[in-house]
């Protein structure tokens, strides 16, 4: 309501009852190779399972909800791999990650859904010393194009390929 629209207060957001579970598992792992060079490498995987747990008259932002329908915008799995090469002055990491396709709305209809998303980043730094480092990170390096988001007004795509560079100062 104090967004404007001509509703009852909570009836746009409310999804009255629900429930999340899930799991989440981290493996990590730094392996030496030479003296001041490293490799470390860590994986991280996210099961969760959300859904409404009573039926809720039709919203304009959940849908028609039925029990057992899926809770909107959270995936069912996702996950994350990081590998890379480090020194006492300088890193390079490269990661991996992959989110499910989720439902935009609790129906799950057409065109309610968001892709599956695999993207891949490369991030650098090295150190200058006095507190000064220079970055670099490149997100999306292949440039995936997908639908992340259905809301507020249709598909959204995922951020382009973004390269960043920079100093940062610590004082």
């Amino acid at each position: 309501a104090s967004s404007g629209t001509d509703c009852e207060i909570g009836d746009a957001f409310n999804g009255d009852a629900a429930t999340v579970q899930g799991i989440e598992l981290v493996a990590s792992t730094e392996v030496g190779v030479a003296d001041n060079l490293r490799v470390p490498a860590s994986f991280t995987y996210t099961y969760i399972n959300g859904t409404f747990d009573s039926d809720v008259a039709d919203t304009r932002f959940f849908g028609d909800v039925s029990a057992g329908d899926p809770l909107p915008y959270i995936p069912e799995h996702q996950w994350q791999a990081v590998t890379g090469l480090e020194s006492n002055h300088w890193a390079l990491h490269l990661s991996v990650n992959h989110v499910a396709e989720v439902c935009v709305r609790a129906s799950c209809g057409a065109y309610e859904r968001t892709d599956d998303s695999l993207t891949f980043d490369l991030a650098a730094h090295y150190s200058m010393g006095q507190g000064m480092r220079l970055f670099c990170r490149i997100e999306n390096i292949s440039n995936e194009n997908g639908i992340v988001s259905r809301h507020p007004y249709g598909a959204r795509p995922n951020k382009d390929r973004t390269i960043a560079a920079g100093i940062n100062l610590d004082f």
